[in-house]
């Protein structure tokens, strides 16, 4: 799961070293904050006792 952003990364970096999106702040700040988000996603919505999943009958992770 981590292969893909991290080749999208590699090839900007490599690619266009000069762009401003190239430069490590904006590389691991930009990866921090995807972690962050997907994170939050996760603990939103993720299935809690009592809670009914959605969508029905769904399995469980």
């Amino acid at each position: 799961m981590l292969i893909p952003p991290l080749a999208a990364s590699a090839a900007i970096i490599h690619g266009a070293p000069r762009l401003p999106l190239a430069q490590p702040r904006s590389v691991i700040v930009g990866h921090l904050l995807c972690a962050a988000v997907g994170y939050a996603v996760l603990a939103v919505s993720a299935v809690r006792p009592g809670l009914p999943r959605w969508p029905p009958g769904s399995a469980s992770p």
